[in-house]
């Protein structure tokens, strides 16, 4: 596996986490209405947490498209 593919595994790795972590804490963090009528709630960790998941999706996307490429290469070199 090259430099780039393992960048692209690590990245989309990273991501999902950060993904899983900011959806948690946005559905363990609860929502509630203040004296004033405010609805109070953790809305960035779920915009956060949505972007890292399309992020992590992206290069996942792109790392297994990288992984294809170069095994066709290399079955193309072979023969």
């Amino acid at each position: 596996m090259s430099v780039v593919a393992k960048s692209l595994l690590g990245l989309s790795g990273f991501f999902l986490l950060s993904a899983i972590t900011f959806l948690a804490f946005y559905g363990a963090s609860g929502q509630y209405v203040d004296e004033n009528g405010w609805l109070v709630e953790e809305f960035w960790a779920l915009g956060l947490g949505v972007f890292s998941s399309l992020l992590a999706a992206a290069f996942g996307l792109i790392f297994a498209l990288k992984i294809v490429r170069e095994r066709r290469r290399k079955r193309r070199s072979d023969l």
